[in-house]
Parts: structure tokens; C-alpha cells; sequence
């Protein structure tokens, strides 16, 4: 039903992190009423925890923060169950699809994004991006041996390696058809010693390796490639996410929702928050950019202009066999340059430092030097 009171709600739309966090910085601003939509009931947790969640032998109720209802109590925000058909900007209008309608003051769209995987037809085929993706294949390790992780980036990685340090005693593979782990993020030389400290920790790597056939024979799944004919117990699509565009056709877009520093998308009253969001020309869907970002919105929100403070933040990849903290890099065009056997940097075609990564003892010992480093470039290119 069309709200007609003075004052319309600030409607927020997704449940994960970014949603949740921006409630909780606005509610200590403002008493606005706000609405909060998501398509399902989620659990309100702590993502990073995901990462290493076997290794430390958590069960899933013990990364539960609270339910969603709870959280909607504690903040005084509506919670709507419903999935959005679509928006009509100019109206200021949310239409869902069993027709039901919101009118809004702001609009916040915090939708994430989804995990891509062809195969989720399949039987003991599962994704990786959630914590209900976690219930659904934790609780099946327990009679499984083989498990093959398709794909070559950070959830792979970070999976490959909580999995073999878990005591769980499984035999674990990554299968990718990239050429190094991590490929296009940190140069090959950190993705060899990457690899080098899997392997001796008793992951099978397969790299350059092709996807023929993937399907299910009986209650084992049949991998295929030129080089691989091989059944496994449970195979982990890690193969990144994608954000869905289509809540609003309006909505100018490249990897993310494109906005400025302000949050503020093409469209009038309409922002964009966590993974979904593209700032200028930065797409960085990571936890630290996601809480500056909810601080600046909210205070944008309530009545007081603020650009997002976006800092070069080390992303921490959680392979305690191998530590790695990458910046960047921030610039599509650069290369990598050596400075030792555990420190890169990355420079564009003008020289300019545009990125980092540091491994082993390096991740630890330099990052606050190497930060100091960045910040210039992205003064001059982001204005933040």
C-alpha cells in the first residue's frame, strides 16, 4: 500500500552487512523512521568469521550475532520480507512483486552481491558467499573426503586454506583455469610461494585447467578437463560474485553501482552502499571501504554532506600458511616491480604508485609504511 502521510521512510534494501551497518550509524544520528527489506529472514553476523570458521571449529549458531528481528528492535527499523520487482525513480517508488508499494524519502540500496555459479543444479554442488551457504555445506564434511574448490581467488584461497587446516582430514584440490592463484591481484612470483605453501600443506593445484565436464555420478560429482577425470565427494564454486542490476534500469553501472563520493547514485534520493557500489572509478568490495562508507552515508542521510573517507586499505587474505596483505591496485593499466622476496609494488605507465603486496613476514611489518605510500595517488585520482 502507497504511504501518503507528510514524511516518508528512508528504505533500505539488503540485510548483509553494509544494510545493517548503515542502520546502525543513521539510528545514532537521526529517529527517522526507516524500512528495511530483504528477500528472506537473514542472520545478522560478522563475515570475516567465514573465512576461517573451520580452522577455529566454530559451529554456524556461534557466528549468529542475533536475528534480524532483534537487530530491527534494538535500531527501531521496520522489517519488510519481500523481494523488489522494481523502482520507479522519478515517483520515488519501490513496486514489489506481489504488488505491494512503497513510497520512500531515501533510498539506500545495499544489495551486495550474489555468488556465481553455473552448476547449483547439481547434486553436492555448493556456492560460497553467505553464511547460509556455509550451513548448507558444513554439515555434509563430516562424511565427505574429497573436496575440489573451483576457482583461483581470495574465497578460494581462503577456503583451500582453512579446509586443510581444520583436522577434518580432507583431501582438498583447487581447480582453475587461471594460470597462478590469484591471478590479476598479486603478482606470480607471491602467487608461487602461495602455491608452494598449499601444496606442502597437502592441497592439490591444478592450474590452466579447462572445465570439459562437471556432473553427478551418483552421490560423487565428476570433474573433466583435458588433463583430469576425477570424482569428488563435494566440489565449492568460488568463482566471485556478481552484482544484479536489474532493481532499476535507470541506475548507471559498470562493476558496481557507479556513484559519487557522496554514495549518491545518477539518480535522485537514490545511494548505493558495500559490494554493489562502485565509487568513481573504485570497485573495492571489502569490509574497511564498507564501514567508511556507512558512516559518511549516514551522516549525508541526516542532513550533513559528507564524501566518503576512502584510505588505501590493506586487504588481509586469510592463508595463515601463507599471510598476504594487498593494496590495490587502483589502477587498471600498471605493472609489478620486485622489491624483495616478500614485497611488490605496482606502478602505472607514469610511475606512480598504485598498488602493493606483501607476504610472509612482510604483511605484517610493512603495511603501515606501505599505506603512507598510497595515500598520495589516491588524494590526486579520487580526491578523498
Amino acid at each position: 500500500m502507497i504511504r501518503d502521510d507528510l514524511e516518508n521512510p528512508i528504505v533500505v534494501i539488503g540485510a548483509g552487512m553494509a544494510g545493517l551497518n548503515f542502520i546502525r550509524d543513521f539510528r545514532k544520528l537521526s529517529n527517522k523512521e526507516i524500512i528495511l527489506i530483504d528477500q528472506s529472514e537473514k542472520k545478522v553476523y560478522s563475515k570475516p568469521q567465514l573465512s576461517n570458521f573451520f580452522k577455529n571449529k566454530k559451529t554456524i549458531n556461534e557466528l549468529v550475532q542475533l536475528d534480524i528481528e532483534d537487530f530491527c528492535l534494538q535500531n527501531n527499523c521496520k522489517f519488510i520480507v519481500g523481494r523488489v520487482d522494481h523502482i520507479i525513480p522519478e515517483k520515488k517508488l519501490i513496486l514489489f512483486q506481489n504488488k505491494q508499494e512503497i513510497i520512500y524519502e531515501n533510498l539506500i540500496l545495499a544489495t551486495g552481491g550474489s555468488a556465481i555459479n553455473p552448476f547449483n543444479n547439481l547434486k553436492n554442488v555448493y556456492s560460497y558467499n553467505s553464511l547460509d551457504d556455509l550451513s548448507k555445506f558444513s554439515k555434509q564434511l563430516s562424511n565427505k573426503k574429497k573436496v575440489c574448490i573451483l576457482g583461483s581467488g581470495i574465497v578460494a584461497v581462503e577456503l583451500a586454506n582453512d579446509l586443510i587446516m581444520s583436522g577434518l582430514n580432507l583431501d582438498v584440490s583447487i581447480l582453475t583455469r587461471s594460470k597462478n592463484l590469484l591471478e590479476y591481484r598479486i603478482p606470480e612470483e607471491a602467487a608461487l610461494s602461495l602455491q608452494e605453501s598449499l601444496i606442502q600443506n597437502n592441497v592439490i593445484v591444478h592450474l590452466n585447467a579447462d572445465l570439459k565436464n562437471i556432473s553427478n555420478a551418483q552421490d560423487q560429482v565428476l570433474i573433466q578437463t583435458d588433463a583430469i577425470n576425477e570424482l569428488y565427494d563435494l566440489v565449492i564454486v568460488a568463482y566471485g560474485i556478481k552484482v544484479d542490476f536489474s532493481i532499476c534500469a535507470e541506475l548507471s553501472k559498470e562493476k558496481g553501482i557507479r556513484t559519487n563520493l557522496y554514495l549518491q547514485t545518477n539518480l535522485d534520493c537514490i545511494f548505493a552502499i558495500g559490494d554493489c557500489v562502485q565509487i568513481e572509478k573504485l570497485y573495492m568490495p571489502f569490509i574497511a571501504p564498507m564501514l567508511s562508507q556507512s558512516k559518511a552515508l549516514a551522516m549525508t542521510i541526516a542532513g550533513t554532506p559528507t564524501k566518503v573517507h576512502l584510505m588505501p586499505n590493506p586487504l588481509n587474505i586469510k592463508t595463515p600458511l601463507c599471510p598476504i596483505s594487498v593494496f590495490g591496485p587502483y589502477d587498471q593499466n600498471f605493472y609489478w616491480e620486485k622489491l624483495s622476496d616478500v614485497s611488490w609494488v605496482s606502478k602505472n605507465k607514469n610511475g606512480d604508485l598504485v598498488g602493493a603486496c606483501l607476504i610472509q613476514e612482510a604483511a605484517r611489518d610493512l603495511r603501515i609504511e606501505m599505506q603512507e605510500k598510497l595515500i598520495p595517488f589516491f588524494i590526486k585520482e579520487i580526491g578523498t
